[in-house]
């Protein structure tokens, strides 16, 4: 522990994906374990305009920060982007002050919906993905790039799966052209019309994450890059608090709200079925440590 709070200290971190469950956790815990940690950047969509520091105090409300004092939260600046853009949209200025200075990436963002239109989970997670690690080759000095990925990224695959980044269902440049080109969209509206692109991928999520992995091994070979592939993230297992789960509406957690105020009484499953969950608190050391 104490070893990894000297690696971080006086670092400057850059985060995309901060203002949500995983990256709210991950702040946190870089507040709490490396208190000498320097400025920690968070990408801010230009959809709040002049206003970046809305999306911050709001995040900075939530309960797991209670215990940090006021000059401690002072360390979490906005700068306001565009994850898909060049340069990820940044003025110069603010591009001159990030590549002089960041000198880790936490790239957390992504769309995690199952039925995301194939070109928007493209330009969000594969796009966006190439955008950040250009960003990171510009730094005067990067110690580590560290992508947040799913440990069903490779799900068009049957039987054991190796900690090894396997070969795409298509190849992520062709990929990043297409999303490109509006013409190659013209009849792409349902799922049924992009089964044959995204082949035994159940879905654009798991698709476009298993390209964007193939992405930074291609243009991260021979910098300090590393890969994390979560499970179903949960809510807090201990740190900073118990059983904390920030938006109780996400994902099947919605249900088990339903289920504990009585507002349903029976579900449709299978019995013998097995759910794979890893509490986010985990995750994010590991991201840490990582």
């Amino acid at each position: 522990e104490n070893s990894i709070a000297e690696f971080y200290a006086g670092k400057n971190i850059f985060i995309t994906g901060g203002t949500g469950f995983l990256g709210t956790v991950l702040i946190e815990a870089l507040l709490s374990s490396t208190p000498k940690i320097g400025t920690i950047y968070l990408l801010i969509r230009e959809k709040y305009g002049s206003d970046t520091n809305k999306p911050v105090e709001r995040l900075l409300s939530k309960p797991i920060f209670n215990s940090h004092s006021a000059e401690t939260l002072k360390k979490v600046v906005p700068v306001v982007g565009v994850m898909d853009a060049v340069n990820m949209g940044f003025d110069d200025e603010t591009l001159n002050e990030l590549r002089e200075k960041v000198n880790i990436i936490f790239h957390v963002a992504a769309t995690i919906k199952f039925n995301t239109h194939l070109r928007v989970a493209i330009q969000t997670n594969l796009t966006g993905t190439l955008r950040c690690i250009e960003f990171g080759k510009s730094l005067k000095k990067m110690d580590a790039f560290v992508h947040l990925s799913t440990a069903f990224c490779n799900s068009n695959y049957a039987g054991l799966l190796e900690e090894k980044v396997y070969a795409p269902a298509q190849d992520p440049y062709e990929m990043l052209k297409m999303a490109e080109n509006d013409d190659a969209w013209a009849n792409f509206k349902t799922r049924a019309d992009w089964l044959h692109i995204t082949k035994e991928h159940p879905n654009t999520y798991t698709f476009t994450k298993q390209l964007a992995e193939n992405l930074i091994m291609k243009e991260l070979a021979g910098f300090p890059a590393a890969i994390v592939r979560p499970s179903i993230v949960y809510g807090t297992y201990k740190h900073p608090v118990q059983g904390w789960v920030g938006n109780a509406s996400s994902g099947h957690l919605g249900f088990f709200a339903g289920y504990y105020k009585g507002l349903f009484r029976t579900i449709y499953g299978n019995s013998q079925s097995k759910i794979d969950l890893i509490p986010v608190d985990y995750t994010i050391n590991a991201s840490i440590v990582l």
